[in-house]
């Protein structure tokens, strides 16, 4: 799934892991058609809104009100200093099933919480097999979804 060349927005975030009212944890839920997937690459277009900062891109499943409920894999950590297209390369391909409901999540630590926002699209359309449904957002306490944060799977 691909929404990386549809009309971008302003940024969400900025991206933390909700430890406090300074950041969201934010992820893309998303499903795959019947059969089985490996993922090579997650690529993401953030932007460093506060400041560079370590991001860890994982992929969970999904529980209640799209919260990720408990991790599958770590996809990989990158430094973003600058605003762009970043790919997060897993050391071995992540293998999911289809059929189910997954979440991409980009938390940080807390010594880079609150620094690179997620760059998000208002246009629903995507590219290749699967479904992007909203994001799960965690922001300030509560969980929403507004809009697609832009994402790209391989």
């Amino acid at each position: 799934m691909d929404n990386l060349d549809q009309w971008p927005g302003s940024w969400d975030g900025p991206i933390g892991n909700d430890a406090d009212s300074s950041d969201s944890l934010l992820g893309q839920v998303f499903t795959l058609p019947a059969g089985n997937y490996a993922i090579n690459k997650v690529a993401l277009l953030l932007t460093p809104v506060y400041g560079s900062a370590n991001i860890t891109v994982s992929i969970w499943n999904v529980g209640t009100n799209n919260l990720p409920t408990s991790q599958i894999s770590t996809v990989s950590s990158k430094l973003v200093a600058s605003a762009g297209e970043v790919d997060f390369i897993p050391s071995a391909p992540i293998t999911l099933s289809g059929g189910s409901y997954y979440v991409v999540a980009a938390p940080t630590t807390s010594t880079d919480n609150a620094k690179v926002g997620w760059v998000y699209t208002v246009s629903t359309f995507w590219k290749g097999l699967g479904t992007l449904g909203g994001t799960a957002d965690k922001f300030r306490g509560y969980w929403s979804i507004p809009q697609l944060v832009t994402v790209r799977f391989k």
